[in-house]
């Protein structure tokens, strides 16, 4: 996967993305795509009202997924 927009190395993040879209829309999993490359694979392929949520920010997606708080999500749930 990766390399979207080089011919060669396209079919895995296409392939990809579509199972990811067709198991989401099934209800079979919650799918998330983070990073400005993958989301542009994801609009190019027009897959992305099937994703459960697309973030541009690939960096604060894993730290999300590794269970940290994100600055701007404990902001939201500051108390002052």
């Amino acid at each position: 996967m990766g390399a979207f927009e080089y011919e060669p190395f396209h079919h895995a993040t296409q392939e990809m993305a579509k199972l990811l879209n067709t198991l989401t829309l099934k209800g079979d999993l919650v799918s998330l795509v983070g990073g400005g490359d993958s989301v542009a694979a994801i609009k190019k392929l027009n897959l992305q009202d099937g994703i459960t949520h697309v973030s541009t920010g690939g960096g604060a997606s894993l730290e999300l997924l590794e269970g940290k708080l994100l600055p701007g999500i404990e902001k939201l749930g500051a108390k002052n």
